[in-house]
């Protein structure tokens, strides 16, 4: 059963079929591609936003005369003030 499409080169048939393989194959393959690099650059472009946007956090608050260095010592302090909370704590269902 021979298509009109089939073509007969040196006695073998070769068919288009593996033409069209090769062809939505490549199509698919571009496609994810196109894809892979859509995803990339958005992730870049929100990675760039991200920084932007901390800088300008950065500075705003180092205008208002908040340094991030005082931010860090809070943490320091409310966690340190955390830690006894809970050591008396635990005192008291000891006794």
């Amino acid at each position: 059963m021979r298509r009109e499409k089939d073509e007969i080169t040196n006695g073998l048939v070769t068919s288009t079929f593996s033409r069209d393989v090769e062809s939505v194959l490549f199509a698919v393959l571009l496609f994810l591609l196109g894809g892979l690099i859509l995803f990339i650059s958005c992730f870049f472009i929100t990675k760039c936003l991200q920084c932007y946007k901390r800088r300008q956090r950065r500075l705003r608050r180092k205008a208002l005369g908040e340094d991030d260095d005082d931010d860090s010592n809070e943490i320091t302090s409310e966690i340190e003030f955390e830690d006894s909370q809970l050591s008396q704590n635990t005192q008291l269902v000891k006794l």
